[in-house]
């Protein structure tokens, strides 16, 4: 079994403030995971941080959940540890990139997260038909909250799972049809896909 742990995020590209949304994360085997974890609540530690702070590459001195971290007076020396310690485990990242050439159209935002969540759910087919022994289900994707389109992006989810791809005729029979959500500062392997 494998998690697909994914987080979205938008970067100005150009002085204009054009925009590219990216959709990724990393993919972990289940087996693999724990340990992966207990490295990084190590080297939380190590940093004076509680082993269940949690992080992101910049945290807001306003969210009070990434305080700990906030705190640090060198963010750049913690950065580098836990790219350190992710370039370590065996794990896959696989992003999606959207409009590379800056045309990104804002009221489009749903329709461009729906498309890029599809493009992954690809990847990881792809990926789970050349590592897995099990043919079915062996696959998860753990997406971080989405908000507002926590139920279209579920909804289109499951119905690529059960019928197959909208523009490429392609079946998704590795994947679970469950879309999972939850929040990054609760869980640490969308912490590390923020990475």
């Amino acid at each position: 079994m494998y998690d697909f742990y994914v987080d979205d995020t938008e970067r100005g590209l150009f002085k204009d403030k054009d925009y590219m949304p990216i959709l990724g994360g990393f993919i972990i085997g289940k087996d693999k995971y724990q340990d992966f974890i207990i490295d990084l609540q190590e080297l939380k530690q190590s940093f004076g941080l509680n082993k269940f702070a949690p992080i992101k590459w910049s945290p807001s001195k306003k969210d009070m959940a990434y305080q700990e971290q906030s705190n640090l007076l060198d963010q750049n020396q913690f950065r580098e540890a836990v790219l350190n310690k992710i370039n370590k485990q065996a794990i896959a990242i696989i992003i999606s990139i959207i409009d590379v050439k800056g045309l990104f159209k804002r009221g489009r935002h749903e329709y461009y997260r729906i498309q890029a969540l599809e493009q992954l759910s690809q990847r990881f087919q792809l990926f789970l038909q050349d590592v897995s022994v099990i043919k079915e289900s062996s696959g998860q994707i753990i997406l971080d909250h989405p908000g507002s389109l926590e139920s279209k992006l579920s909804r289109h989810y499951r119905g690529i799972c059960c019928n197959g791809c909208s523009y490429i005729d392609m079946k998704l029979p590795y994947l679970s049809k469950t879309l999972y959500l939850a929040h990054s500062f609760a869980c640490e392997g969308l912490q590390i896909a923020d990475y």
